[in-house]
């Protein structure tokens, strides 16, 4: 059973609109923040990013205190590919990594890497390999959760 979802940042919760002169995000999808509070009233939710989120959390209009854990690769010293990340996210959560899912968009940097350590794995919009999970929305996240208590 999962029991806390960790989550991508880059192109799974917001994307990249413009680069030039300063980098803008907007939510991969419009019901992303009503979701997650509600997934947050089931289990914990956290974040593992390899950006600082500080100021981009609240311009998105999603409260950092959603979060249980916001994880940068600043903080773990190391980006994602890297194993480092991944084994924090495990410690942080003070679960066994099968009880956790990770859910990002890069096979390569989210689901391989993962998947090396244990955790279960989703992908969210599109149907990545090798993941556990796939997902259309945001919606059939907290679907899922529902339908694991």
């Amino acid at each position: 059973m999962i029991k806390h979802i960790w989550f991508d940042f880059s192109d799974t919760l917001a994307s990249i609109t413009t680069r030039i002169p300063r980098r803008i995000y907007v939510l991969t999808d419009p019901n992303i923040s009503e979701v997650l509070r509600e997934i947050n009233k089931i289990i914990p939710i956290s974040i593992f990013s390899n950006i600082k989120l500080d100021n981009i959390l609240p311009s998105l209009d999603v409260d950092p205190k959603l979060f249980a854990h916001i994880l940068s690769a600043g903080t773990v010293g190391a980006s994602k590919p890297a194993l480092k990340g991944f084994y924090k996210m495990i410690e942080l959560s003070a679960l066994s990594p099968e009880e956790i899912l990770y859910i990002g968009d890069i096979l390569e940097k989210d689901i391989i890497p993962a998947k090396k350590v244990g955790l279960k794995t989703a992908s969210v919009f599109e149907n990545l390999p090798d993941a556990d999970y796939s997902f259309k929305d945001f919606r059939d996240i907290l679907k899922f959760v529902k339908e694991q208590r």
